[in-house]
Parts: C-alpha cells; structure tokens; sequence
C-alpha cells in the first residue's frame, strides 16, 4: 500500500458575463434618465424663477403708478373741496373728483395686493418661502391672532 497525498483548489466563477453586462447597461440608462430629468428640472426651476421675479418688477410698476394716480387724484380731490368750500366749485365736479379719488385708491390697494402676491410666488419659485414661514419672518395675519 502506498501513501499518497491529494490536494485540491477549488473555484466557482459566475460565467453569466452577459447578465452582468445588460445590467449594466441598464443602470447607465438609468443614470442617464434621471441626469436627464434632473437637468430639465433644474432648466424649469429657472423658468419659474425668472417669470415670477418678472411678475414682481411688473407688480412694482403697477404699485408706483398706482401711488402716482392716487397722488393726483387726491389732490384734484382738495382742489375741488377748496374750490367748493369757497363757493366757486361746482357740485358735480366735487362728486367726479371724490370718484376719481376712491377709484385711485382702490387700484392702489389692488396693486399693492398683486405686488405682495408676486412676492410670495417668488420666494415659492426660489424655495424661500417655507423657511420665511418657519422663521417668522414671514407672518400669516389670516390666523386671527391680533
């Protein structure tokens, strides 16, 4: 009887290089989707930042040539009560004139409301708008605390 001594190695391989392969061609599409999408998200959120920060200039606007017309209606306003006061008025341009001046105002006030609403929709569009809130810099006066 001999003597002998055996010794052996063994390896397993996953030969399934094909698998592997379109798996990973699949997650490179996959990244390509999502850089995609995260690019046409990033292109949106610039949009919706530059029409709302246009929206507020145009808002702007509106609330100084509100105030201008407010201005000159309130003082055509005076003008016609001195005028009236003085007897040298006359009643139906007292009563366009209190018109004129009511009416100014009230664009005035419209004005200013759009003007705060294109800033709220910017502060939303640049992702400020909940951090305001959070910090109290930003005050909701529709919750009935007074």
């Amino acid at each position: 009887m001999g003597t002998g001594t055996r010794t052996g190695l063994g390896i397993e391989l996953n030969l399934n290089f094909g698998q592997t392969a379109a798996r990973v061609e699949q997650a490179k599409a996959e990244l390509n989707e999502v850089e995609h999408q995260q690019t046409a998200a990033r292109q949106l959120v610039r949009f919706e930042v530059e029409e709302a920060y246009r929206s507020l200039l145009t808002a702007k606007t509106a609330v100084e040539s509100r105030d201008s017309s407010t201005t000159i209606a309130g003082e055509w306003l005076r003008t016609e009560q001195i005028d009236f006061d003085l007897g040298f008025g006359d009643t139906e341009n007292l009563v366009k004139a209190v018109r004129a001046s009511l009416e100014a105002e009230a664009r005035y006030v419209e004005a200013v409301k759009e003007y705060n609403v294109a800033v709220l929709k910017l502060l939303r569009a640049t992702g400020t708008l909940t951090d305001r809130v959070q910090n109290g810099t930003l005050v909701d006066s529709t919750s009935g605390e007074e």
